[in-house]
């Protein structure tokens, strides 16, 4: 996917960039329609795809208004030149062990890895330049596939983060949403 540069400086993923000002248009809308008082702070979250979409967003969306940003397993969608040139910096990155979505796309493409990553445990993490490599990267895209997919699953970040958390009910299943839209309508 090719990169399109931003006014306040840098290049970032053209795809995420188009999705991210979709959506921020439709939440705008929604604030306006739902005659929503000022906003005092926001937090945007987002998994995966919706994680790039998001950090994307905010700046769209706030225009002013403070945010917090939060993304888990985000695949990487800038270059260092627009993090660096982000107004209130970029936002904090979650990422489990063995995920992989978050080394893609490549750093040789001039894609910079999140600044502010930490795994689910509060740890920072810092990709070493091995993890750059092509055998490295097969390697880890084999244990993903025989994991099936388990390392990027938000439910497994979900868990892993109450674990940490010392959180009473963290190995509990959330309710399925038809279960939840269902009992809704019964009631």
């Amino acid at each position: 996917m090719p990169r399109i540069s931003v006014s306040g400086g840098g290049r970032v993923h053209k795809g995420f960039l188009e999705e991210a000002v979709r959506i921020s248009s439709k939440i705008i809308d929604e604030i306006r329609n739902q005659n929503m008082p000022e906003i005092e702070h926001a937090f945007i979250c987002g998994h995966s795809l919706g994680g790039a979409v998001g950090a994307l967003s905010e700046p769209l969306i706030m225009r002013g208004w403070p945010a917090s940003v939060c993304i888990f397993g985000s695949p990487r969608y800038c270059d260092i030149t627009a993090y660096a040139s982000h107004s209130v910096g970029p936002p904090t990155q979650i990422q489990r062990r063995g995920d992989i979505v978050p080394l893609v796309p490549p750093r040789s493409k001039g894609y910079a890895d999140h600044p502010y990553q930490f795994d689910t445990f509060g740890k920072p993490i810092i990709q070493p330049i091995v993890y750059s490599s092509i055998p490295h990267f097969i390697w880890l895209s084999l244990l993903f596939l025989i994991k099936r997919f388990e390392p990027h699953s938000m439910e497994a970040y979900r868990r892993e983060l109450g674990r940490s958390a010392n959180a009473r009910f963290a190995e509990l299943s959330l309710a399925p949403f038809e279960r939840l839209m269902t009992a809704k309508v019964g009631a």
